[in-house]
């Protein structure tokens, strides 16, 4: 009879899997994660933080990665779906993901409150019974995504804004509005297509410098905007200057008529945060213009910030 594989050889196995792994505490709280339920997570190997269950679908939404959340307030999914962890010992279900995979998922309970899940790729069965499901969710992703640059898009944006601000508790946040300075310069001196580029450029220099959880988009031209939860004035100020620096660090090389450039792209930055006064979208939205308004006043490549309140 072969002796019982060790606990080392256990969690070799669950590294290397295709399989969804994970173990959560009685209050909830992720303590493992195989490698290919933190790519679901979009969660690093490093990252030591004692997330929640919560906690970790709202940076999901937030980011658009892991499980496909059809709806405009997070919260209310969450809700449901804390109706059913932990309803039985053991349950089933199956379950679908923002790039397009479909896993059958199966939570087990102790007595003690520890959930053991383990969910199996099962997107090839789907595929070939649910073709038309798999294209509707295709659409309902490009309508909320711009074309150019993959971000949420104007309306996607303003939804989830809108969701920060309906419920009852809700953190501080922030939002930045970003315009190129001179891009119609950019345009008329390279060409469109260098245009584009540049903001493809942008786009990719915001993903590196933001948190998972923080919410980024185009909302028109080269206007882009950041919704930052939980930041203060002075991190709000950092990401710009984060931003700043690394746009001058890395300039847009480009060949124009068999001649090499490099196009430096700059900015500037208007930030505001939800108070009593800006207590909603609109609201929010008219105070980072302002500032945006005199960033540029003041000579673009900069950020102004609105007043925080205490």
């Amino acid at each position: 009879m072969h002796k019982l594989p060790s606990h080392e050889h256990l969690q070799v196995y669950f590294e290397r899997s295709d399989d969804l792994f994970g173990w959560f505490s009685p209050d909830d709280i992720l303590l493992y994660a195989n490698a290919r339920l933190r790519n679901l997570f979009n969660l690093s190997s490093r990252d030591q933080r004692k997330l929640s269950f919560a906690e970790i679908i709202r940076d999901c939404f937030n980011a658009q990665r892991g499980p496909l959340i059809e709806t405009d307030c997070v919260d209310d999914w969450l809700q449901h779906a804390q109706t059913k962890r932990r309803s039985a010992p053991h349950r089933r279900f199956q379950l679908d993901t923002t790039d397009g995979r479909w896993y059958m998922v199966s939570e087990t309970c102790d007595t003690a409150g520890y959930l053991f899940m383990h969910g199996v790729d099962i997107t090839d069965l789907v595929d070939r019974t649910n073709d038309l499901t798999q294209e509707q969710r295709k659409l309902r992703r490009l309508a909320n995504t711009d074309a150019l640059t993959g971000v949420f898009n104007r309306r996607a944006f303003v939804t989830a804004i809108e969701n920060h601000f309906e419920q009852v508790q809700r953190d501080p946040a922030c939002l930045i509005l970003i315009d190129i300075d001179h891009f119609k310069q950019i345009n008329d001196d390279f060409g469109h297509p260098t245009g584009d580029q540049s903001l493809v450029r942008l786009t990719e220099i915001f993903s590196q410098h933001i948190r998972p959880g923080d919410t980024l988009a185009r909302i028109g031209g080269d206007e882009f905007a950041l919704f930052l939860r939980g930041a203060t004035g002075k991190a709000a100020l950092d990401v710009t200057a984060r931003i700043r620096k690394a746009l001058q660090k890395k300039p847009l090389h480009i060949e124009v008529a068999d001649k090499e450039f490099d196009v430096c792209i700059r900015c500037s930055f208007g930030i505001a945060f939800s108070s009593a006064t800006a207590d909603n979208f609109e609201n929010l939205y008219s105070q980072a213009d302002d500032a945006l308004i005199e960033a540029k006043q003041k000579g673009r490549n900069q950020a102004v910030a609105q007043a925080e309140s205490s």
